[in-house]
């Protein structure tokens, strides 16, 4: 038998065809899914790839209204067309016209013409949904129990076989693809649309897979109708050809149904998502149960729906739903209206808010829908659960804020954890001269919100504003409040210096809830308390300490409410900094990668730089300099949106030693200029964020004076920091300030005070086991401790720390990869190369992306491909490994950057 070509413009569907052929032990294969989502198509491809393995197929095709005669001609010619003999037997028991006197004679008789058939054979029945005749299921279900090791049955329905395989499935022997499995991916989406137009967008790909949800039928009916003017008037358009898609749904899954179903469906589509008990409560729990099991049985178009709960949650088809709720638009608005207050009902008293709101505002009941916000609000806050309660808020009508200031209090919290700080800032503003100022729990809750905001802001002096009014918070068993007082003070004693009343605050155990389960999650819970105990022995220097608790708080946040969490990301951040001090590099890829987009996006502002610069200095550390300034830029756009002062402090310090140390002094000069200004420019300059940005500025200027040969300015500066006692009590700090002095005290020839220094700087680092804050100054610092230990200056337990140090400092130096440990990759597409010549140009992302019309993060991912692809950490190696593969031309060498050095625009 010959292999039966494919229909041109099919695409092959690779990753369910594997599926396919790793069921060579199956005895039954069941391919289910609704009209149009590629059933028989898929076992075609199957078909064409059995028969040149060595495999018989038949296909037995099944119609509408066939009776048990009709299905066995057709089973019967499928066989014949592969073997005569095998339903030689079988067909002497059974003429046209007789009618099957028992099913059983005709299925062993069959099953022995099988048993004799030499080679594998897979029996296909199509469209088996078709089969209503119960003598059929019979000789089926025999066939299925009493199959021969070589035959296997591959039934393709639309709804589920009245069959019994549990026996099958239990054994292993049954592989199913149901419509979760057979929707396109939207690499798939991709090839099917390409086939039929070459010059397809990626991002109208995009939209037509979104809309249709990977529906196979829903992508062809689309892409038969090109839209005048392409991608943008798709772009326009909520549903393509919604005639088409009506009429294809009318034609195959709703003439077939009675009208009261019919209504009951279009009743359903109206909430996003359902279950048995929504449907018990609309419909009535017997019609509610027996739709359900009918929408099951025939395969509706219904999807399982994620709801992080043991109850089974479905929804419809995008487009599905689309066409039943025009129906459910034609039903009067007293239906429409009785129909969303039950749902809006039904959800609010399961604490399922933004459903709940939407539905009692659809059904005109927004006070309603107010009372369901203020009746769930404060506890799904302090569990975390922000995101649901600032969609169910951001569905209220605005007038509602006027008359419920709880209302706005609620608004003003998810501006806050949205980072819209200027946002959350009027709205404070409105609420201390609205309905709330009188109510002393919203007095109290606008201390703690005023409090997150400092901490978000970088405040510290807001925060030392605030002591006396978090101190009056009532006392009592709250745990928001109580929780709020806890974490607000922790941060602001951190950034005081008082690490001791920080950590008697922080370190205790977890509050409870009214219902006697701690507080974990949210700005008040017991693993943000963890972070911050973590990070205030970070800022002291206990390394070991800050470890061993933020560790475990970056294990229970990832087992408990997951790896994308606020805490999660503040504690591996925390950790990040840990681990760059000890040296551990290879840690931060590890900890940092998976999540970094969302520490961008959620972390404390000291969480973010803690992230930030370990990732940036690494970079740096292995050659890679242009990249690791682009993150500096990248960083810098971060904290400006979010105005952080004190961050931006820490940038351009950052930058500045950076430009220094490759040579671009006029740049580093700019940016220590503007460090200054940032400092000289505080309201405060004696509060915490005044000093430290203070002493990054001195710090700084002196680097600068070193590497511009004035020492004994240099000198100057640094001593007259450490006399100012900034750093006190911050053991890595003080440590790497001793020893820029000690440097330049050797450098200006006071060598015996400079060794003398050194005893103190090791013992110090080693009972912190500080190692970046020393190399991270050069060797010289290394070379300096060599002197000091051959004059007898160093104690035994200094000299060893010294020794450990050097093979820290040797590690490091050994993690450039190089061009020649991996084979070579795949070339990289037309856009990768286009990146590749600006990487090579020393272009910012920001500028790569302004110079190919692209966003940054668009740039940003062609990046990780690009590194993945060559086995690199960064721009440089990149440009390095990319040169030695041949792959970079000269600008405008048959490349598309040509047409960008024309426009001016690169060179």
């Amino acid at each position: 038998m010959q292999a039966q070509r494919l229909p041109p413009g099919i695409v092959e569907r690779p990753r369910l065809l594997t599926r396919l052929a790793d069921a060579r032990q199956a005895t039954c294969v069941l391919i289910q899914g609704p009209a149009g989502s590629g059933k028989t198509i898929l076992a075609l491809q199957w078909r064409a790839e059995l028969i040149p393995h060595g495999h018989d197929c038949a296909w037995c095709m099944t119609g509408a209204g066939d009776d048990a005669g009709h299905l066995l001609e057709n089973l019967y010619a499928s066989l014949d067309r592969v073997d005569p003999a095998i339903a030689r037997e079988c067909a002497a028991l059974y003429a046209p016209g007789d009618g099957i006197v028992n099913a059983d004679h005709i299925a062993i008789a069959l099953l022995n013409g099988l048993a004799r058939h030499p080679r594998p054979l897979v029996l296909f029945i199509d469209d088996y949904h078709h089969v209503t005749d119960r003598w059929m299921h019979a000789i089926v279900q025999t066939l299925l129990d009493f199959a021969p090791p070589h035959l296997r049955l591959a039934i393709v329905s639309r709804t589920a076989p009245p069959l019994a395989l549990a026996r099958v499935r239990d054994a292993g022997a049954l592989v199913e693809l149901h419509f979760s499995d057979l929707r396109f991916t939207f690499s798939e989406t991709h090839a099917l649309l390409r086939a039929r137009d070459p010059g397809v967008a990626r991002r109208d790909v995009r939209l037509l897979y979104d809309q249709t949800g990977g529906w196979g039928a829903g992508l062809r009916l689309a892409a038969l109708h090109p839209q005048p003017g392409g991608g943008a008037a798709l772009r326009r358009t909520p549903l393509q050809h919604a005639d088409d898609f009506e009429a294809y749904f009318d034609r195959e899954i709703l003439a077939r149904m009675p009208a009261a179903e019919r209504d009951a469906i279009a009743r359903m589509s109206a909430p996003h998502r359902f279950s048995d008990a929504l449907a018990a409560e609309l419909l009535g729990m017997e019609a509610g149960m027996a739709l359900m099991d009918q929408l099951r049985r025939d395969n509706v178009f219904l999807l399982p729906a994620e709801s992080g709960t043991r109850e089974l949650w479905w929804r419809f088809h995008p487009l599905f739903r689309d066409v039943m709720q025009q129906r459910f638009r034609l039903f009067t608005q007293a239906e429409q209206r009785d129909t969303h207050a039950r749902l809006g009902r039904w959800f609010g008293q399961r604490k399922l808010l933004p459903e709940a709101v939407r539905h009692c505002v659809a059904a005109g009941q927004p006070e309603v829908a107010a009372d369901w916000v203020e009746c769930h609000a404060r506890s799904m806050f302090v569990v975390g659960e922000m995101r649901p309660l600032v969609r169910a808020v951001a569905m209220l009508p605005l007038a509602l804020m006027d008359t419920r200031g709880s209302l706005r209090l609620w608004v003003a919290w998810a501006q806050l954890c949205y980072r819209q700080l200027d946002d959350c800032r009027a709205s404070i503003a409105l609420l201390a001269a609205g309905t709330l100022r009188d109510d002393g729990d919203a007095r109290s809750q606008r201390t703690l919100l005023e409090g997150c905001l400092a901490i978000q802001s970088e405040d510290t002096d807001a925060g030392e504003r605030l002591v006396t009014a978090l101190a009056q918070l009532p006392a009592g068993p709250d745990a928001m409040l109580a929780g709020g007082r806890r974490n607000i003070l922790g941060w602001l004693h951190i950034h005081q210096g008082r690490f001791e009343a920080a950590r008697s605050l922080l370190d205790q155990p977890p509050l409870l809830l009214g219902d006697g389960t701690p507080l974990l999650n949210s700005a008040f819970g017991a693993l943000q308390s963890r972070c911050m105990l973590g990070y205030a022995h970070l800022r002291e220097g206990d390394l070991r300490q800050a470890e061993d608790i933020l560790h475990d708080v970056l294990n229970t946040s990832d087992r408990s409410i997951g790896m994308f969490s606020e805490p999660a990301c503040n504690a591996a951040s925390f950790l990040a900094a840990v681990w760059y001090e000890g040296n551990q590099l290879d840690r931060l890829h590890t900890v940092l990668e998976p999540r970094f987009n969302v520490i961008e996006r959620v972390a404390l502002p000291e969480a973010l730089v803690c992230a930030a610069l370990p990732r940036i200095r690494l970079s740096a550390l292995e050659g890679n300099q242009e990249e690791a300034l682009s993150e500096l830029d990248r960083l810098e756009e971060q904290i400006g949106r979010r105005q952080l002062v004190r961050a931006r402090g820490y940038v351009l310090a950052e930058r500045a030693r950076m430009l220094l140390r490759i040579d671009r002094r006029d740049a580093a000069a700019h940016s220590l200029t503007q460090l200054e200004a940032l400092a000289e420019g505080q309201p405060t300059p004696h509060a915490a964020t005044g000093r430290e940005l203070l002493g990054l500025a001195l710090s700084t200027r002196a680097y600068a004076l070193k590497s511009s040969g004035d020492a004994e300015r240099a000198l100057s500066i640094l001593q007259g920091l450490a006399l100012s006692g900034t750093y006190a009590g911050q053991t890595r700090r003080s440590v790497q300030l001793e020893a820029g002095i000690a440097l330049l005290l050797e450098q200006l020839g006071f060598s015996d005070q400079a060794c003398r220094r050194m005893e103190g700087i090791l013992s110090a680092a080693r009972k912190s086991s500080l190692v970046r804050s020393l190399l991270d100054l050069g060797t010289a610092v290394l070379d300096l401790g060599d002197v000091a230990h051959r004059t007898g200056l160093l104690t035994p337990g200094s000299s060893f720390y010294l020794e450990h140090l050097k093979v820290q400092n040797a590690l490091a130096g050994r993690r450039t990869p190089t061009a020649t440990t991996l084979a070579r990759p795949d070339a990289p597409s037309e856009r990768e190369r286009d990146i590749l010549q600006t990487l090579a140009l020393t272009m910012s992302n920001k500028r790569v992306a302004q110079t190919l019309a692209i966003s940054p993060e668009t740039v940003k991912w062609h990046l990780k491909n690009i590194y993945a692809k060559l086995g690199v950490y960064g721009r440089d190696d990149a440009v390095a490994k990319a040169r030695a593969l041949g792959w970079l031309q000269g600008p405008g060498e048959g490349s598309s950057m040509q047409r960008y050095s024309q426009e001016g625009l690169v060179l």
